[in-house]
């Protein structure tokens, strides 16, 4: 049977233990990148976001602030306290500035995204207008542990 290899395939490399790998400037190439260093952006950005707080962490700290602040408040004041809450589980890269907008910190800007799953996915929050968040009766059962 004729099986036909993949390029992926084609640019794997067994090092002398039988460990797999692939050169990321091979695989630059597979990707149809012309200029090597255009690639590596991509892998420093990959290389962050795996040293990045996950946004699952953020969930509980965003919830017991907002009850803390009497069941809903101002954005800011919120990540305010989230930050406070999470100063032992953010990681120092967190604490950079995005990139992308030369002015956001990472882990405020983490913690904004991380606020989406709680009202879109699964009601632990309510949506309300710009600025403000606030916790549902769902998201109050599911800091009792009352999922």
């Amino acid at each position: 049977m004729n099986q036909e290899i993949t390029p992926f395939e084609a640019i794997r490399s067994t090092n002398p233990t039988g460990n797999e790998f692939w050169s990321s400037r091979d695989f630059a190439k597979v990707l149809g990148y012309a200029d090597y260093w255009n690639f590596q952006s991509v892998i420093d950005r990959q290389w962050c976001a795996r040293e990045l707080t996950p946004h699952t962490a953020f969930y509980r700290a965003i919830l017991e602030s907002v009850v803390e602040m009497e069941g809903s408040a101002k954005t800011r004041l919120v990540l305010d306290r989230v930050g406070e809450k999470m100063k032992g589980v953010l990681k120092p890269i967190d604490y950079a500035v995005l990139p992308s907008d030369g002015k956001s910190i990472r882990w405020r800007n983490a913690a904004q995204w991380a606020r989406n799953t709680p009202v879109n996915e699964d009601g632990r929050m309510t949506k309300t207008k710009n600025g403000i968040w606030e916790i549902s009766d769902k998201g109050r059962k599911w800091l009792k542990g009352k999922n």
